[in-house]
């Protein structure tokens, strides 16, 4: 699927959706003219983005910024085909700077408490260690989105914790975070975009989180 969500509700109006195949992650977009990449997918043929880009009238050329929720090559693959267009600049949380090289685009750390401006979009950056050190989730509060990365995912969804870097209980610290904001929208790295009664997935995923972790 590859959808402009305005489709399920106007408060999502200017972000784009780009779903994973495979193991590939999703990618969102904001904005047109200046456009902000989240994820870039495993940039394997199923998934090379230009191409998909362009179904939703957005050219590949504008994207002035990359954001990370983590570096796991299901979502940093497609950094080379956009490299190869444009140049755009990669921001991602300071533990897994070193994990982005050989692109030759500028990287900025992020922190959490910062924020981001994405089109006419603000978005906070929440550090959220567990499925990585260094993943983060984006929640725009206006809005109430959170772009939540590996960390929570639809249904009571949440990321896994035994590959390298992970660990549960700092996934189930994280995840008691985000339980605690207003939102009405998860938009995860894999599965299909929350676009209503998201606390209560926020909900799930900690109390199953606590359950099985």
């Amino acid at each position: 699927m590859i959808v402009k969500l305005e489709i399920y509700s106007p408060r999502l109006s200017g972000i784009c959706y780009v779903e994973g195949i495979g193991l590939s992650s999703n990618v969102y977009t904001i904005g047109v003219d200046e456009i902000t990449v989240i994820d870039t997918g495993a940039g394997d043929p199923m998934n090379t983005l230009p191409p998909k880009l362009k179904t939703l009238d957005l050219d590949p050329r504008n994207v002035k910024q990359i954001i990370l929720t983590h570096t796991h090559f299901d979502h940093t693959g497609g950094i080379e085909a956009l490299a190869s267009m444009a140049s755009p600049r990669v921001l991602l949380h300071e533990d897994q700077i070193d994990d982005v090289v050989g692109f030759g685009l500028g990287v900025s750390k992020l922190h959490n408490g910062d924020s981001v401006l994405a089109g006419n979009r603000r978005l906070e950056v929440i550090h959220t260690p567990g499925h990585m050190p260094g993943a983060i989730c984006l929640y725009e509060r206006q809005d109430k989105i959170l772009f939540s990365g590996d960390t929570v995912f639809p249904d009571g969804g949440f990321g896994r914790t035994d590959l390298p870097g992970g660990e549960s209980r700092k996934l189930v610290e994280s995840l008691a975070r985000l339980a605690m904001l207003k939102v009405d929208f998860i938009l995860p790295g894999h599965m299909e975009p929350v676009t209503s009664d998201a606390r209560t997935h926020l909900a799930t995923a900690y109390e199953n989180a606590k359950s099985w972790l």
